[in-house]
């Protein structure tokens, strides 16, 4: 049974490395997770080849006045803690 594995492009590598390396310290840099680290990294690189670079909204849902606006914040000014 034969397994080919494509190349990885240079750039998506040294991405996925230096994601493994944040991941890392973000964790305080713990010992013996460096494969769990670049699994993770990964895994993100590769969700992020799946999705589509932009969204397309129709001047339609722009100008709909019943979603959000550019500019508009929620007012939680009747909350209590």
């Amino acid at each position: 049974m034969e397994t080919t594995i494509e190349p990885t492009n240079e750039a998506n590598e040294d991405h996925i490395r230096h994601r493994a390396y944040m991941l890392w310290l973000e964790e305080g840099q713990p010992d013996g997770r460096a494969e769990e680290h670049w699994h993770l990294a990964r895994s993100v690189a590769e969700a992020r080849e799946d999705m589509p670079d932009a969204v397309t909204v129709s001047k339609e849902k722009q100008n709909n006045d019943s979603g959000f606006r550019a500019g508009w914040r929620p007012d939680f000014s009747n909350l209590t803690v």
